[in-house]
């Protein structure tokens, strides 16, 4: 049993700080600065990949009191928040550390700042990982899974997109399915919504995956009323996808795919 373990089953003792039945949090033993704190899933895995999506929400949760804390007692700069995993676990158990950061603290790492060149081929290492689309056919989908819908829409040969009230960037409608709907029920409903589409012809093409599953869809639009009250603020025509995406990873891929399966 690693000394985890024994802290979360009272075998060994700590300056706990908080606990729950998922997690467990106390003062680290070598703090960087005062009010280090480290956050302890209750099950002994050793990468947060292993840990459920409920308990990865409920230490984030404890995080942000946690920070808050730190503000009020401190009058902390700043704060970080790390995770090391894999054989650089301590003890093989996956924990968080939340400290105060200051000004000038001597706390660092060296990275090679201004390299659009090296930066650019990390983050396309990292991201072809992380965001990874996988398409699968609809029948092989129940629709009860399928969360979100996205559509490829077009009027007269046209992309339709629309932006959010609070963005200056561009989407293609979509959204997450309601209670009690359908997921075709959310791509019209969506469509609508986000673009004022009325009269429209919309197929679904396939079902894909990021981190949940949605639906791909393109339709054609034929008419449009007064964009309806909704968080998106103007609607309009493109020949192609502009660089100003809402979604510049994913949304030009589904594009592509739309148009292949349409």
């Amino acid at each position: 049993m690693c000394d985890f373990c024994k802290i979360i089953n009272k075998q060994l003792s700590a300056h706990i700080v908080y606990e729950n039945n998922n997690l467990i949090s106390f003062l680290d033993i070598d703090p960087i600065h005062e009010g280090h704190v480290l956050i302890v899933p209750k099950e002994h895995v050793d990468s947060i990949e292993k840990l459920s999506e409920k308990v990865l929400i409920d230490i984030m949760n404890v995080a942000k009191d946690i920070v808050k804390a730190l503000k009020d007692i401190y009058g902390i700069e700043g704060y970080s928040i790390m995770q090391n995993g894999g054989k650089f676990c301590d003890y093989g158990h996956a924990h968080f550390h939340v400290f105060p950061r200051y000004e000038n603290d001597g706390f660092g790492w060296t990275y090679p700042e201004g390299d659009a060149e090296y930066s650019a081929r990390v983050a396309k290492q990292i991201r072809e990982k992380v965001m990874k689309i996988t398409y699968h056919n609809i029948e092989d989908v129940n629709d009860e899974e399928i969360k979100i819908a996205v559509i490829v829409a077009k009027h007269k040969g046209k992309l339709v997109l629309c932006k959010h009230k609070e963005r200056d960037t561009w989407e293609m409608p979509g959204g997450h399915k309601e209670s009690g709907e359908t997921i075709i029920d959310a791509a019209k409903r969506e469509l609508y919504e986000e673009t004022g589409a009325k009269k429209f012809t919309l197929k679904p093409l396939c079902v894909y995956h990021i981190t949940k599953y949605a639906l791909l869809c393109y339709a054609d639009i034929d008419e449009f009323e007064d964009l309806p009250k909704s968080e998106m603020e103007i609607v309009q025509f493109f020949d192609d996808l502009p660089e100003n995406m809402t979604y510049p990873i994913t949304h030009p891929e589904l594009y592509k795919k739309a148009m292949e399966l349409k």
